[in-house]
C-alpha cells in the first residue's frame, strides 16, 4: 500500500511512518524539513499534488496552540483534494 503521511517528523507522524514501513508499506513522508518531501498540509494544492497515486493519506499534523480552529479547514482541504470528485 502507498501511504502519504503529513507531519511525518512529529511525535505521532514519526511513529506512523515507522510502523507503516515496518509492515512493508511504501511511505511518502511529508514535512517542512529539507530531508523529507516538502509540503504544506494546509495548502489544498499541495495535498492534491502529493496525494496523487497514494492509497491512503494520513494527517499527523497539529496546529499551534490557539489556532485549533485550523483543524477544521485542514480537514475540509483534505476532503476536497482527496475526495471522490478530485482527480486523484
Amino acid at each position: 500500500m502507498r501511504i502519504l503521511v503529513f507531519g511525518a517528523t512529529g511525535a505521532v507522524g514519526s511513529r506512523v511512518v515507522n510502523e507503516a514501513t515496518s509492515r512493508g508499506h511504501q511511505v511518502t513522508a511529508v514535512s517542512r524539513g529539507p530531508q523529507f518531501v516538502r509540503g504544506d498540509a494546509s495548502d489544498p494544492d499541495d495535498v492534491a499534488r502529493l496525494s496523487a497515486g497514494h492509497d491512503v493519506v494520513i494527517s499527523a499534523t497539529r496546529p499551534q496552540p490557539g489556532r485549533e480552529d485550523e483543524l477544521v479547514q485542514t480537514a475540509k482541504d483534505y476532503s476536497s483534494a482527496c475526495g471522490p470528485n478530485s482527480s486523484n
